[in-house]
């Protein structure tokens, strides 16, 4: 499995790549009025508007530093339905990806549930964590966003 990695303030996280349209720069992007704060704003991504996603507020609370490696992650979410929303996420450092296997990826057993998954890559000090997208961002927030 191919794993884009990224970082927040306080963590390295990974995301799966198969959801992954493209990854753009940080652009400026217009408020939605009344949004959770993890909710960044709306792009227009080829032509077609789009709300985006601050990880960084999502897991810790602050936004995402403007770096110039600070991306937005254009991601096909999918529903239950077999249907799927254009959504961006705002990623400090996602420049690089890795190879894992699946049978590398382990549950972190620190957290409540599982909604972030730990894996091991080996040469590294540190704990990768990867992102399940369906749990983290449940339906009901995208769905929200686009006012289905």
């Amino acid at each position: 499995m191919l794993l884009l990695l990224f970082h927040t303030r306080e963590g390295r996280y990974a995301l799966a790549t198969d959801l992954i349209v493209e990854i753009v720069p940080l652009i400026k992007m217009k408020k939605i009025p009344k949004a959770p704060d993890y909710v960044a704003g709306l792009i227009n991504y080829r032509g077609n508007p789009v709300p985006v996603i601050d990880l960084c507020s999502l897991t810790e609370g602050n936004p995402c530093t403007p770096l110039f490696s600070t991306r937005i992650i254009i991601i096909n979410y999918p529903f239950d339905n077999n249907t799927s929303k254009t959504l961006g996420l705002i990623a400090e450092r996602a420049t690089e990806t890795i190879k894992a296997k699946v049978s590398d990826i382990h549950p972190s057993k620190i957290f409540l549930d599982d909604d972030i998954s730990s894996f091991d890559e080996s040469n590294q000090e540190e704990i990768i964590q990867r992102f399940d997208l369906k749990r983290i961002i449940p339906q009901r927030i995208v769905s929200e966003l686009y006012q289905d």
